[in-house]
């Protein structure tokens, strides 16, 4: 539990870097930001991967590896525009995180068959409460 939190806090850092970086081309910052995304755990992964054979790790999943980094990418630069023009991030990151979280959790219960509690709803019914705060 304690990597969620580091991973939480690696992401609010990165966001707030995000909004410092923008000026006058949101579109070269963005691809800088995410071309950052990109190398940094590809080094860590060919690094791990070194004694091994990269042959291996590909297979049919590689092209929906793929299409996801792509939609994240795109994330990414909408989030970039949706900055530039003045949005603040103190709505705007929280309300984001907070639906994906959503969707995430909706669809690996309708995916994945992964369990729908009490708590679960509630968590959900919580967060959308708190998007609805935040926007209101």
């Amino acid at each position: 539990m304690l990597l969620v939190f580091f991973i939480a806090l690696l992401w609010g850092v990165a966001d707030l870097i995000r909004k410092l970086t923008i000026g006058s081309n949101f579109q070269i910052v963005s691809l800088a930001f995410n071309l950052g995304t990109i190398f940094a755990p590809l080094a860590i992964i060919l690094y791990t991967l070194a004694k091994k054979s990269p042959l291996k790790y590909i297979h049919s999943h590689l092209g929906i590896a793929f299409l996801g980094g792509a939609l994240a990418g795109l994330g990414g630069l909408l989030l970039f525009y949706t900055l530039f023009k003045g949005a603040g991030i103190s709505t705007t990151i929280p309300v984001i995180r907070v639906l994906s979280i959503i969707l995430v959790a909706v669809g690996g219960a309708l995916l994945f068959g992964e369990p729908v509690t009490f708590k679960f709803v509630s968590g959900l019914t919580l967060a959308l409460s708190g998007v609805y705060l935040l926007l209101s």
